[in-house]
């Protein structure tokens, strides 16, 4: 049969509960790891440790002592007085009961997650600012190199090619600068000078501002959103 608590912890099988944290005080600080280098030490502290969680506890106890078979059967003179006692009276074993029942790994998490969630809205809001900005330089520097490419490509295809006659390519030019740049356009034609203005409510680098500016915002938040969620599922 293998080593039972009891040999673990040195006291009988009807040792009263002084007795056996007498025992576990007096071996933790023999075979703490701390205090002691040998080899197997911190597996014996180990061993120790669980045998007292056991023995101490008077319900779980009596479910080992059944699975062990003790043959002397131990005499709870001590734990069956203090059952007999008010619940009122908070005594060792009650406080140990309400503390084996708390989740001290979920109730540290939920602190942690309650302390970072301000945080984690300032960032969000500071990221927020950034994404913006970045994406307003992003779609305007995009603008202007769209409109350079389209600019080379004309000229390739009026003054190179010699597909496409001049007056196709400035209605081309004169269409991106008024519906993707917001641009109002001015044109030499026949001797006169025509002014194109750009669509209401255009403003420069943004033909369409209320529409541009909804998915600049729509991305931003999602971009923002994804860079909180991230931080929150670190904590």
């Amino acid at each position: 049969m293998s080593e039972s608590y009891y040999d673990m912890l040195q006291v009988p099988e009807n040792a009263s509960f002084d007795q056996i944290k007498s025992a576990y005080r007096r071996l933790v600080k023999e075979y703490h790891p701390d205090k002691n280098p040998q080899a197997g030490a911190a597996e014996r502290f180990q061993q120790i440790k669980e045998a007292y969680d056991t023995l101490s506890d008077y319900q779980a106890r009596r479910e080992y002592d059944d699975w062990y078979h003790v043959q002397e059967a131990p005499t709870y003179q001590e734990v069956e007085e203090f059952q007999a006692k008010p619940v009122t009276n908070h005594s060792y074993k009650q406080k140990r009961s309400l503390l084996d029942r708390i989740n001290f790994e979920l109730v540290w998490t939920i602190i942690k997650k309650v302390v970072a969630t301000p945080i984690i809205f300032v960032l969000f809001c500071i990221d927020f600012v950034k994404v913006f900005l970045g994406m307003v330089l992003m779609w305007v520097i995009g603008k202007i190199c769209v409109g350079i490419v389209l600019l080379l490509v004309l000229a390739g295809l009026i003054d190179g090619l010699h597909i496409l006659n001049e007056s196709f390519g400035d209605g081309v030019l004169r269409w991106f600068g008024l519906h993707v740049m917001g641009f109002a356009q001015s044109s030499f034609v026949d001797g006169v000078t025509q002014t194109f203005s750009a669509p209401s409510g255009a403003i420069n680098f943004f033909a369409y501002p209320a529409v541009e500016f909804s998915v600049i915002l729509v991305v931003t938040i999602v971009l923002a959103g994804y860079l909180a969620r991230s931080r929150f599922e670190m904590v």
